[in-house]
């Protein structure tokens, strides 16, 4: 029982969260869920990087993470998506997850155009497991 309160006050800093105040109980365990999940996805980038001996803190995966955007830019006739600059542990991070580098100015179409194709992948591979489970 120890380890799981070390998790989430472990949790609670790494979140920086403070307290929130939900009324029902549906939205209390969503909150929860949401927050152990977070959690779960931290840890395990956490364990990748160890295991790729990758140097990390929580503030700079926090940052590099936050700092992976992309900026809409259209004209009167083009619209591209302009990735913003990444630093060396975002780059690391993308590559330990098996996520190619995007191209820093991509068409505006070809980028709609792979964000379907990803949640597409998603979605069969989800698919997948489940037939497996069956």
């Amino acid at each position: 029982m120890w380890k799981v309160e070390e998790s989430f006050r472990t949790l609670k800093n790494y979140l920086e969260t403070r307290p929130i105040f939900h009324w029902t109980q549906k939205r209390i365990k969503g909150h929860i869920v949401m927050s152990f999940v977070s959690y779960i996805m931290q840890r395990t980038l956490e364990l990748e990087l160890e295991r790729n001996n990758i140097e990390y803190s929580h503030e700079k995966i926090r940052e590099a993470i936050k700092n992976m955007e992309y900026i809409d830019i259209k004209t009167n006739e083009q619209h591209f998506a302009i990735r913003t600059n990444m630093n060396l542990l975002a780059q690391k991070i993308l590559k330990i997850l098996n996520i190619p580098i995007p191209k820093v100015v991509t068409p505006h179409e070809e980028f709609v155009e792979k964000l379907k194709l990803q949640n597409e992948n998603k979605e069969i591979k989800g698919l997948e497991k489940s037939k497996v489970k069956a």
